[in-house]
């Protein structure tokens, strides 16, 4: 007698495997979503502290710009203006001794100078420093009148939510013969980003 092999319906040995690779694609969908949405959460705070160093940069260049435009109209007589150290005014450090810029709470303190109107969106108004450097006695030539012109270095530091930046100037004004814009030094010279 003869057995015959009982008939299974078509696709019964196909039902598991059917399971196992549905599976297998969920897992691999969740894996790439949970992937994208760590990529764009990345992407997020890498914006933000773009936007936050760009907010410093920017609110350290407008305390240049005010440290700058105050010593156009003021620094008529460094000697007598800057005379003591303080609020924001400093005469020529001697070589070997600490920058005022360097010293330990100086932009916090009245030795550094805020700006006078507030910038919204920072975390600290951003301050400066105005140090006198040297005085030069330039001799007239060639039909430029002789000028003497005063040369100072200006350091600003900007504070945003999470970064800071600190940026530094070297500015000429011409004084005496020929009035203040006398002699190509007048102005900003230098300018360098110092960083955080």
């Amino acid at each position: 007698m003869t057995t015959r092999a009982r008939a299974q319906p078509l696709g019964a040995k196909q039902r598991g495997i059917v399971l196992f690779v549905s599976l297998a694609l969920l897992l691999a969908l969740a894996v790439g979503g949970v992937a994208v949405a760590q990529i764009a959460t990345l992407e997020l705070r890498m914006a933000r502290n773009y936007q936050d160093a760009a907010l410093a940069f920017h609110a350290a260049e407008a305390a240049l710009l005010e440290a700058e435009t105050w010593l156009a109209v003021n620094a008529g007589d460094p000697p007598a203006l800057f005379a003591m150290d303080g609020n924001g005014l400093f005469g020529a450090v001697p070589y070997g001794l600490q920058l005022p810029w360097q010293r330990a709470g100086v932009w916090t303190d009245s030795r550094s100078q805020p700006v006078a109107n507030a910038l919204p969106h920072v975390a600290a108004q951003p301050r400066y420093i105005v140090e006198w450097l040297a005085t030069l006695a330039l001799p007239a030539a060639g039909g430029t009148p002789a000028a003497t012109i005063d040369i100072f270095r200006i350091t600003a530091r900007g504070q945003g939510v999470l970064a800071a930046a600190t940026l530094q100037s070297t500015y000429g004004r011409s004084r005496g013969a020929g009035g203040a814009n006398a002699h190509p030094m007048t102005g900003r010279l230098s300018w360098i980003d110092l960083g955080a």
